[in-house]
């Protein structure tokens, strides 16, 4: 099971890395929730980064991105998540 839920995060990451650089950046993030038709706003996005971007280099690595698909109450799906 453990190995399947990194793999589907794996997929994942590589849906929102558009560009293939190993970082999933604000701008990726926001166009890949768009197109999936669930918009996400710029002050969600902002709030994400604080949580799940410790190094604030603005984009997340997969490690990063994986620790925010976790939280089951943090996903980014357009609207607030709580913690």
């Amino acid at each position: 099971m453990l190995r399947a839920n990194l793999t589907n995060m794996r997929s994942a990451f590589k849906e929102y890395d558009l560009n293939a650089d190993g970082q999933v950046s604000k701008v990726e993030l926001m166009a890949v929730m768009k197109k999936a038709r669930q918009p996400i706003r710029h002050d969600e996005v902002d709030e994400l980064m604080r949580r799940y971007d410790p190094e604030g280099n603005g984009s997340f690595d997969f490690a990063e991105f994986a620790e925010m698909l976790s939280s089951s109450s943090d996903k980014p799906q357009g609207g607030r998540g709580g913690r």
